[in-house]
């Protein structure tokens, strides 16, 4: 049994499928209306305006009002003015957590925030550490400020696409932004893309900019093969050589099997790099070799696969969440 046959039989894949869409209940809302109702429906972002209908004991709750912001902060354009200069409630409505954000930025909610609070640096910097867009809330003053960028690119590294050249080209900024995310790299000065030390950081966690780090660093194998093994998406932007050699690919397609197509032609016709490729992401399938495309045990693993996933899913052909009290 050949080596890549060995680790086929051992290897992790990881599965590439579609997401199911979070589903809430979500109710017309009125003075009448309780709060694990009132909680259920505002999570919602395009509920926002029903804040407006609900009991006026609970608008005026202060301890309701910041979980409700913390959920959805589109809520905050419908506080009254004295609210909109509360600065707890405009950090409640601006804090950030991946599992809640549902497409909330700040920028819905900046001009209603009051003047004295948009010139809080710790309002601007919850704001930019929420979404990127530092030149959108940061004054000028605030741009000019070294230590606050620096500051702004520990929370947020994204920041460096909006930064202008002269903190592209300061490593120590620029270092912070790829630490948190390694695409931002992209977005550096050239002296600094073709870092040995920036590079690494860029792409130390996930492979995340490896297509824009130095040359020295993209033919080296060995760091290639780590990237690989840790789960890098990187597989696509290796050169002709590695892309034709059978240990990379196949860790490249176990991580996603989609990457063959990016594959040589003889890496292609290898029918136990085409089953990993297929059992982590069944659209492998349209890129292997035609002769394979036809092989029995090929057509049944996709098959199989196909027939399964198709029928774990329930989500509605709208992707709507589901609103069962109206």
């Amino acid at each position: 049994m050949s080596k890549i046959e060995k680790l086929s039989k051992k290897i992790k894949v990881r599965k590439i499928e579609g997401f199911k869409e979070t589903r809430t209940i979500l109710y017309r809302l009125d003075v009448k209306s309780k709060k694990k109702e009132i909680l259920s429906t505002l999570y919602s972002i395009k509920e926002a305006k029903q804040f407006k209908n609900i009991n006026i004991k609970f608008q005026t709750d202060r301890k309701f009002l910041i979980k409700i912001l913390k959920e959805n902060g589109k809520v905050f354009n419908y506080l009254d003015k004295h609210s909109r200069d509360d600065k707890k409630l405009v950090l409640a409505a601006l804090y950030f957590s991946p599992l809640i954000a549902k497409g909330f930025g700040p920028h819905m909610i900046w001009k209603k925030i009051s003047k004295r609070l948009r010139n809080d640096r710790e309002i601007v910097y919850q704001a930019v550490k929420h979404n990127r867009l530092i030149n959108l809330y940061a004054s000028d003053e605030m741009l000019n400020d070294r230590k606050f960028i620096l500051k702004c690119a520990k929370g947020s590294g994204e920041i460096l696409e909006f930064l202008n050249e002269k903190y592209r080209d300061d490593k120590e900024i620029v270092l912070n932004c790829i630490k948190g995310n390694g695409f931002m790299i992209e977005h550096a000065s050239e002296r600094l893309r073709l870092d040995k030390q920036i590079g690494l950081a860029a792409i130390k966690k996930h492979g995340h900019g490896f297509e824009y780090i130095n040359e020295e660093l993209k033919n080296n194998r060995q760091l290639v093969l780590k990237l690989l093994k840790k789960g890098a998406w990187i597989f696509e932007y290796l050169s002709e050589k590695m892309r034709d050699d059978e240990e990379l690919a196949l860790y490249g397609c176990a991580n996603n099997g989609w990457y063959i197509k990016f594959a040589s032609q003889r890496i292609k016709k290898n029918k136990d790099i085409a089953i990993i490729a297929i059992k982590s992401n069944t659209s492998a399938y349209d890129f292997l070799d035609d002769a394979l495309k036809k092989d029995k045990d090929i057509l049944k693993l996709k098959n199989k696969l196909v027939a399964s996933y198709t029928a774990s899913q329930n989500i509605p052909k709208t992707g709507i969440p589901v609103a069962t009290n109206f």
